[in-house]
């Protein structure tokens, strides 16, 4: 955009080169994709831009084979940005602790490192602009990363990628589009941010849903409803149910894991058992190609990961291919009783009332599975897997909730 403005402006290409030489800067750890940002540029420039050859080669020298995570080689008011997405190793996580204390919560992801870091090398008021995964706005291992950003800066875009398939090659995360601008000092509590909001569309195009308010305190980022209008919401907590993580992990503990039904073990509920309709189906999950038959838990009589009662299965991993995030059903209770109880994987989340003024589980279940409900999770979610945290707290508009009616357990 640079360089377009430039030649629009009636600069010579020799000026442009100028320009480009004095007052643009890259870095990039891997040599192949150095050499590739090089050979991009210089197609840009030449293509695009008219350029002789030998001044678009000069021009595009502009990316150093080097780590992002140092100082520059030289100050810059701005960043543009598009950094790695990895979790970090637990080692990886000890060493980046020691150097990034102020937003260490939780595992560490390495793109929180380069945000961080860009707000030490822009001077203030300098803006960054970074395409990051959409985990950031609502995972709780974030928190103390949006309140430390917060702290540092104002919030001035965050834009969702609609369909990030159509505009990165191989994603495997929703992303979205950060822009920062550094303040002129830390604030111990920063207001709210006022921030412009939209989705980008793999068209290029982009949808603005106007401002929009973003707590300061780490808590979640809440993008906009469509329309702007704010109304009445209520949550699964307020409604007496708690979701939780199913605690058997299948990987790890396939030593209490069985093909059988015996005296002491309780049927498994695998994600696959919830089909895509919000129905459930014990077969399915125990043939699936993750089961391999195995559907039966070795568990002690007092086993507190056995779920008892009224419960709901939620699949805890969702994949770009599903028409909704949020997929629920009731295991139903004569199930439950038949066998003394369930226990769940760990990708899929049992939720269970918390008292006894709670809601049916046919109602919790319709609800999650409504359009409403994955909205609102849509604008806070912005990872594949569902936060129980996230969910149980998840503002759901209450027009939702009493389109199903509020039918009490008996």
């Amino acid at each position: 955009m640079m360089v377009r403005g430039w030649m629009d402006a009636g600069m010579s290409h020799e000026t442009v080169a100028r320009n480009m030489r004095e007052r643009l800067q890259g870095s990039e750890l891997d040599p192949g994709l150095a050499d590739l940002s090089y050979r991009l540029i210089v197609r840009m420039l030449r293509h695009e831009m008219g350029f002789p050859a030998q001044l678009a080669r000069q021009a595009a020298s502009i990316v150093a084979c080097r780590d992002g995570l140092l100082p520059p080689l030289r100050p810059f008011d701005h960043e543009v940005g598009n950094p790695p997405y990895r979790r970090l190793s637990a080692a990886e996580h000890a060493q980046a602790a020691a150097a990034f204390p102020d937003i260490t919560s939780g595992r560490l992801n390495q793109y929180a490192l380069f945000v961080r870091r860009a707000l030490d090398h822009v001077p203030n008021g300098g803006m960054i602009a970074h395409v990051v995964p959409a985990s950031l706005i609502g995972g709780s291992e974030f928190r103390q990363f949006r309140l430390r950003i917060s702290q540092l800066a104002r919030v001035e875009v965050l834009d969702m990628v609609q369909k990030r398939s159509g505009i990165f090659l191989d994603a495997t995360q929703d992303a979205c589009c950060l822009v920062l601008r550094r303040r002129e000092s830390p604030l111990d509590a920063p207001p709210p941010h006022n921030t412009l909001a939209g989705t980008l569309h793999d068209d290029g195009t982009l949808s603005e849903q106007g401002r929009t308010m973003l707590p300061s305190d780490g808590s979640p980022w809440a993008l906009p409803r469509p329309g702007g209008a704010d109304v009445p919401t209520t949550s699964l907590l307020a409604l007496g149910w708690r979701p939780r993580v199913g605690y058997l992990v299948p990987n790890r503990q396939g030593d209490i894991l069985h093909q059988r039904r015996a005296r002491g073990r309780m049927p498994l509920i695998w994600a696959a058992s919830i089909t895509a309709e919000g129905g459930f189906d014990f077969e399915r999950g125990r043939l699936s190609r993750q089961a391999r038959g195995r559907a039966w838990v070795d568990a002690p009589g007092g086993a507190t990961w056995v779920m008892r009662g009224p419960c709901v299965a939620l699949q805890r991993v969702s994949s770009s291919s599903q028409s909704r995030r949020l997929t629920a059903a009731v295991i139903p209770q004569s199930f439950v009783s038949q066998h003394g109880g369930v226990v769940g994987e760990n990708h899929v989340l049992l939720l269970t009332p918390e008292r006894e003024d709670a809601v049916a589980p046919k109602v919790i279940a319709a609800i999650l599975n409504s359009p409403e409900a994955n909205a609102a999770y849509a604008r806070v979610g912005g990872t594949a897997t569902i936060s129980a945290k996230l969910l149980a707290t998840l503002p759901i508009p209450s027009l939702c909730a009493s389109r199903f009616g509020l039918v009490l357990i008996r």
